[in-house]
């Protein structure tokens, strides 16, 4: 059993510190760039997405725990520019490696999903790398569709209706 909470101050630094390296790691693997030139790219649009931190307007960042009140993971879905009010995008989501492959990261996403959709939220987008399969299957379940390759890129966009 897992639930979401809303991440403290120094939880949310944490794991968005963790999250903007990672995606740096990913984007330069994916672009052909390096990781510092992608962490610098992020560590000027991401507090441009959130001036508020984790209780930025149109946010949702969570943190992951297990039955035991450990930190396992987060969740952060968001708006962007150009997206309508009812629309979200899944920027990052994150397991702890001992955790995953026992539904944890389903449960905290359908638990996210929901949080979304209560919100108003009715549509949710993410881009994984093609050849993420664990992420593609995952999508699949949650009943994500697969639209196309994102542009210039190996990635490739799912989207979620409600």
């Amino acid at each position: 059993m897992v639930r979401l909470k809303e991440p403290s101050e120094d939880q949310f630094r944490i794991w968005l510190s963790f999250s903007t390296r990672a995606q740096a790691a990913e984007r330069a693997r994916h672009w052909g760039t390096t990781a510092q030139d992608e962490l610098q790219a992020l560590e000027t649009v991401i507090p441009r997405l959130l001036p508020e931190g984790a209780h930025t307007q149109g946010h949702l960042f969570r943190v992951i725990l297990d039955d035991q009140d450990q930190e396992i993971g987060f969740v952060w879905a968001g708006s962007l520019p150009g997206l309508i009010q009812e629309q979200r995008f899944l920027f990052d989501a994150f397991v702890v490696p001992s955790c995953r492959g026992r539904g944890v990261g389903r449960a905290a996403l359908e638990q996210a999903l929901e949080e979304l959709r209560a919100a108003g939220v009715r549509e949710v987008t993410l881009e994984v790398a093609g050849d993420n399969a664990p992420a593609r299957a995952l999508g699949r379940i949650l009943g994500y569709e697969e639209l196309d390759k994102a542009s210039g890129t190996r990635s490739v966009l799912l989207r979620k209706t409600f």
